[in-house]
């Protein structure tokens, strides 16, 4: 079908081929096809997200598409399906080219002289690749022992120092008030994030870039009480990476998190079976032109964690075109979590088809008092946002305020607790008892998702 000095000469640089080599002997393919004419090749793979990328190659002029976010093109699914296909053909089931693809072949340029059948000499760095050990590449193989280690604890002192830059930033932040920092936010935040992005601490610089955004978007009397929260919350994550440096969830929220590969990998990864309910879907645009798209499920099996996050991070300008689950689809599937105290971030291992209506399940019944749920999660103080279920409520506007504007708030059946809403929620669910609520509670306000009440279930994101 194809040859290896094809592909390698599709491939932007080495580290593409080096990342699509690794794919390739991972097989983590779920499904792989190819037309009648064997000018197509097609091919689905999950990824670190909710839904699988899909992955699509012309063998006459090798134009593709893949719905992955790199901006290499072609990226490393790409050329690890077109090694797939040079080197086990017989693996690509014959069939019918599924909608996406008939519909990226109706846009893509007509017309693209095909590509010439001449037997070419395979390519020489790819075949060295693949006969090589793939999980070494080949500048680090030649590394001395010691070499390693020494570079080890230059970069282990480097970041010590950033994380003691930072909790000396935050204690000065308090030190000059918190109405002046929040005044001058974005460029006090600017600076200590550039810091830690020369120490290799890219997610919590990136955590801090996104902080001045959070607090302008609250209203002003609740600015000061925000952010001491999230001052707080990253003096704990400091905290806990020191007592525990190897700390998988606070080394993820610090430098960043595991490649899914290697939480699919792991022995030791908690891996659920059961039936799940997508929640719902939610967009948090970045800074850095990405956008964050989350999708969270319900565990409807009774064992293991409650909520499951699966997330994707795709460029803002393709985010509403990734393709996602359905708000209320129910599902089987295995779903291995990144390793954490408290569990949250999965991905999927295998997913089965969705449940028919007559085999839908019921949420699962919580008697954990409100108080309690909207606790931050002792095993990771430091989370912006906790996932919680509650129980026996309702939402009413606020008396104090009238019109569209007025505020919404979400209150037990007692009437004891209440908290605000962040953002509105549709009008079928004013009024109804909740029996059970599915939000995000960031210490300040819940985040609605969806909610049982005796007509049925009511999806309560509004509309990204």
């Amino acid at each position: 079908m194809i040859d290896l000095a094809a592909i390698e000469a599709l491939a932007s640089d080495q580290k593409a081929l080096r990342a699509a080599v690794t794919l390739y002997r991972e097989r983590g393919w779920s499904i792989l096809r190819r037309s009648a004419d064997a000018d197509l090749i097609w091919g689905e793979r999950q990824g670190s997200g909710a839904a699988p990328y899909q992955m699509a190659v012309d063998l006459r002029d090798l134009a593709s598409r893949c719905s992955c976010p790199s901006r290499k093109l072609p990226c490393k699914h790409v050329l690890a399906l077109l090694l797939q296909a040079a080197e086990h053909p017989e693996d690509f089931g014959e069939g019918e080219p599924p909608d996406w693809v008939r519909t990226w072949l109706t846009k893509r340029r007509v017309g693209a002289p095909p590509r010439t059948n001449e037997p070419v000499q395979a390519g020489g760095a790819l075949r060295s690749l693949l006969q090589a050990d793939a999980t070494i590449e080949p500048s680090k193989a030649r590394v001395k022992p010691e070499q390693g280690s020494r570079r080890a604890a230059i970069k282990a002192n480097a970041l010590a120092e950033g994380l003691d830059a930072l909790e000396d930033w935050i204690a000065d932040q308090l030190k000059l008030g918190l109405e002046s920092f929040i005044t001058e936010a974005e460029k006090r935040c600017a600076g200590i994030a550039s810091r830690l992005v020369d120490v290799k601490a890219v997610s919590l610089a990136a955590r801090i870039e996104e902080l001045p955004s959070q607090l302008v978007r609250l209203p002003r009397e609740e600015r000061v009480k925000a952010a001491v929260t999230e001052l707080g919350g990253l003096v704990l994550l400091i905290r806990q990476f020191r007592v525990a440096p190897n700390d998988p969830a606070a080394t993820r929220e610090i430098a960043k998190a595991e490649a899914p590969a290697t939480v699919l990998a792991d022995p030791n990864a908690l891996r659920v079976a059961a039936q799940w309910e997508v929640l719902g879907v939610l967009q948090t645009p970045r800074k850095d032109g990405y956008a964050s798209v989350g999708t969270w499920l319900l565990n409807l099996g009774g064992q293991g964690p409650t909520f499951a996050l699966l997330l994707d991070e795709v460029p803002a300008s393709r985010a509403r075109n990734v393709a996602i689950m359905t708000a209320g689809e129910q599902f089987e599937a295995e779903i291995a979590f990144y390793p954490d105290a408290a569990p949250l971030r999965a991905v999927i291992v295998s997913r089965g088809a969705g449940v028919p209506p007559e085999a839908l399940q019921p949420w699962p019944e919580t008697d954990v008092p409100t108080d309690r749920a909207m606790a931050p999660p002792a095993a990771a103080p430091w989370r912006r946002e906790t996932p919680v279920l509650l129980k026996d409520g309702r939402l009413g506007r606020s008396k104090r305020q009238s019109g569209p504007d007025a505020s919404v708030w979400w209150r037990d059946a007692s009437g004891q607790a209440a908290a605000e809403i962040d953002g509105t929620a549709p009008p079928i669910a004013f009024g109804l008892p909740l029996l059970a609520t599915a939000a995000l509670w960031d210490g300040h306000r819940l985040k609605l998702m969806a909610a049982h009440t005796p007509l049925g279930r009511v999806s309560l994101i509004e509309d990204q």
